[in-house]
């Protein structure tokens, strides 16, 4: 919900049981889930640096969350044919390096930080509200015809 009406239910996805409390909640207080926002990302510290397969990454000390990256947008895909016929819409977002608590965790985030920015097509860096701008639109009507999509907002970062 979005509005003066929006407040947060907890939820620790590690938990099958807060998971399983969590929809109980939406559906006694709602009745119907219009959409759900998965925006977590995680990888140890340890797994974000060294080698895979002693190739040059595309993202400097990004190493497993690339894959991850790589896996999600594959699983959007899947994911989208399989409920697509349930009239279940799934659309995932590539956003831009952001200051968050997150990128504390990558080695040398400030050169990654700097790097994004000197490579968006306006010099700029992304932000939280850009990002949330193209996740209301992706769960709102306007995209109804939108499905099994990974949208970049990322300021044609992704163009390299």
């Amino acid at each position: 919900m979005i509005g003066p009406k929006a407040h947060a239910i907890e939820c620790d996805v590690v938990s099958d049981q807060s998971l399983a409390q969590a929809f109980t909640t939406i559906k006694q207080e709602y009745g119907k889930l219009d959409g759900i926002l998965h925006a977590i990302a995680y990888a140890p510290k340890e797994e974000l640096t060294g080698k895979v397969t002693n190739i040059t990454r595309a993202i400097p000390h990004y190493n497993t969350m690339g894959i991850a990256k790589a896996a999600l947008e594959a699983s959007v895909r899947y994911l989208a044919r399989d409920l697509g016929e349930s009239g279940v819409r799934v659309n995932a977002i590539s956003a831009g390096a952001i200051k968050t608590l997150e990128v504390t965790g990558i080695k040398e985030r400030a050169k990654l930080l700097a790097l994004s920015k000197e490579r968006t097509v306006d010099q700029k860096e992304v932000t939280t509200k850009e990002v949330g701008g193209a996740c209301t639109f992706l769960m709102s009507a306007l995209a109804s015809g939108v499905t099994a999509k990974c949208l970049y907002v990322d300021k044609g970062v992704h163009l390299i």
